[in-house]
């Protein structure tokens, strides 16, 4: 899996706003000393964990925290993102994505200043993609705030960088820079120490984005604060519309050496091809519009519980919804933040169990990643979570136990839970929830996703068609009721259609009517079972499958038998139950369509999915 973390390091709080206006749930993130926060940013169908931390000006600073950053976050790429006086060429709020950063005052002090050259060099292929970026116009959407006029061009060229601030065209720094560095476009404090660090650390790829705040010899009437705020928001705008445009490029290569691996002569049965593992599965690459949701889970476990919080820490929580609702999803964040740490040491236990779970197995499972195989030697069940319980008793962590269909089910990891661990369920089904008999603090039913976030998620992943027909792709999202689930597939669909030229008016209507087609605003207890489908989601994945060819849709159709995520599955099982010598070329569609979601070298799907694909299977 490709490392999908990055860092950005800022000097004034106006930059440091700027970065953190476009990352979701921020999260403070301490260590040595330095404050960092932590949050993620969503490209396309990733989602990339962000680093970010103000470090004040100077390049020995920005040596020291750059060089601290990649140690503690491991990042694959580094921004140093701010503001910086224009010299020559660049206007107010244009960008500089600086190719390299002359270290201007190195040199030996004769009679008279003798300039060393040091030049610190952005990494190759990150100045080569601000060169790419910088024809386009797009990344001006990612703008945050009101728009300036002109709109803001972006620059690729040497900055200097150096303790002195170059406040006039009559000073000597300003003489000095004209005659020895005469390319400079723009000059600041951070960045030849900021690509020191970078140097030393070959793996991350680095680039310094300014914003221009002012101009050495033009001087502006508008005031120094708002100047100061438009080149940060600018600058982070084009940062972070490098970085998506980094993912996309990355995950293509990824995605493509994926499909291109070898199949080995003998292909594994699907079934042979699944994976057990009491780990968390990997957190989906668009996890977006729950930050309330995400608290409200975290309080309810105890962590990050101020003083005023009322009420006990909940040892068992449901957390209840409907299919394709993002029970799993919001589970796996959970399981993954850093947040955790402090409450849960021990780390997570998870396992998901679906509707005929082995639960011996499971508990197994656990047991193994606790050290020990005496659970598979244990004749009964309950002696089984006896075994486990004895291992669990003195440990902190956080038990998961997801897509529970009975009640019986959860009474074993119930009886496991030792004192200080604490156990959260997620559950599709109301007689699950009515059978434990919980108190009414202890379930937690998670909403559908807000009109606005709806929006969010098909801007990010068919922008082009929400930018042209914003009010139609609102009341698709009103239609499929804002499930999440629904809103993928469809923000693909129309994605891979907008990206064949073709026009998507006629889509979204149909998309509309199929999900209109049957009234029926359900709610859970008039839920189709047989199905495992709401009507309207059922009728918007038989649009998406409608638009496949024959054989892909016979292709797709035969992954019915397939277990549901977080099962795993690969390109020999594909090959196998599909009986081709090659099943790249589908994978991709199906992928490319949304009905497939590769995972590392494997694949898997939704459960809806896989019920949909049961159900052509079926028909046909």
């Amino acid at each position: 899996m490709p490392n999908r973390t990055a860092i950005i390091l800022t000097a004034l709080p106006v930059e440091y706003a700027a970065v953190r206006a476009h990352l979701d749930n921020p999260g403070e993130d301490v260590h040595k000393g330095t404050v960092y926060e932590k949050g993620t940013f969503l490209s396309g169908e990733s989602i990339w964990q962000v680093g970010i931390v103000e470090i004040g000006a100077g390049n020995p600073t920005a040596a020291f925290e750059a060089e601290r950053a990649i140690a503690y976050f491991n990042p694959s790429v580094a921004f140093f993102v701010g503001v910086a006086g224009g010299v020559k060429d660049v206007a107010l709020g244009d960008v500089l994505a600086a190719d390299k950063a002359y270290g201007y005052e190195s040199g030996k002090s004769e009679v008279r200043f003798k300039t060393r050259p040091d030049v610190g060099q952005s990494t190759y292929a990150m100045v080569q993609r601000a060169r790419a970026e910088a024809r386009r116009a797009d990344w001006t959407q990612r703008i945050i705030g009101a728009q300036t006029v002109p709109p803001p061009r972006v620059f690729v060229g040497p900055i200097a960088a150096g303790e002195k601030i170059v406040a006039s065209t009559k000073s000597d720094v300003y003489k000095f820079l004209k005659e020895n560095y005469n390319d400079t476009l723009a000059v600041e404090m951070e960045g030849r120490g900021f690509l020191e660090a970078a140097h030393a650390n070959q793996q991350v790829k680095a680039l310094i984005v300014r914003g221009i705040s002012d101009l050495i010899n033009n001087k502006s009437d508008l005031d120094d604060a708002v100047r100061q705020e438009n080149a940060a928001r600018h600058a982070s705008a084009f940062a972070f519309e490098l970085l998506a445009r980094l993912e996309s490029i990355q995950s293509a290569e990824i995605i493509s050496a994926e499909i291109d691996v070898a199949i080995e002569p003998d292909a594994l049965s699907f079934a042979g091809a699944m994976t057990a593992t009491a780990s968390p599965p990997a957190s989906p690459e668009i996890f977006l519009g729950r930050n309330e949701e995400m608290a409200e889970l975290k309080k309810r476990l105890g962590i990050l519980r101020d003083e005023q919080s009322s009420g006990p820490v909940q040892v068992l929580t449901a957390v209840r919804g409907w299919p394709g609702i993002g029970k799993t999803a919001t589970a796996t964040v959970l399981a993954h933040d850093s947040d955790l740490l402090p409450a849960f040491p021990d780390g997570v236990l998870w396992t998901s169990l679906g509707p005929s779970p082995n639960l011996l197995s499971e508990l197994a499972t656990w047991g193994r990643a606790l050290g020990t195989d005496e659970i598979l030697r244990a004749p009964t069940l309950k002696e089984a979570a006896s075994v486990l319980a004895a291992h669990l008793r003195n440990k902190r962590m956080l038990l998961i136990v997801d897509d529970v269909w009975e009640v019986e089910h959860v009474v074993p990891f119930q009886q496991v839970r030792g004192k200080e661990c604490a156990l959260l369920v997620t559950t599709r089904q109301p007689g699950v929830v009515n059978g434990l008999s919980l108190p009414d603090e202890a379930v937690y039913n998670l909403p559908a996703l807000t009109e606005d976030r709806a929006i969010d998620l098909l801007r990010i992943l068919a922008p082009s068609v929400v930018a042209e027909h914003e009010d139609e792709c609102r009341q698709l999202a009103r239609d499929v009721e804002c499930l999440p689930l629904a809103l993928h597939v469809a923000g693909r669909l129309l994605n891979a259609e907008s990206q064949m030229g073709w026009g998507v008016a006629d889509l979204i209507k149909d998309l509309r009517e199929g999900a209109t087609l049957i009234e029926a605003k359900a709610p859970a207890d008039m839920m189709d079972y047989e199905t495992e489908t709401i009507p309207t989601v059922a009728a918007l994945l038989k649009k998406s499958t409608d638009r496949l060819d024959d054989f892909t849709r016979d292709c797709f159709a035969f992954l019915g038998p397939f277990a549901p995520k977080p099962a795993t599955f690969d390109l020999s099982a594909m090959k196998a139950v599909w009986m081709v010598d090659d099943p790249r070329q589908t994978a991709r569609t199906l992928v490319d369509r949304g009905l497939l979601e590769p995972v590392g070298s494997r694949f898997q799907m939704h459960a809806l999915l896989v019920a949909h694909a049961r159900s052509l299977l079926t028909n046909d």
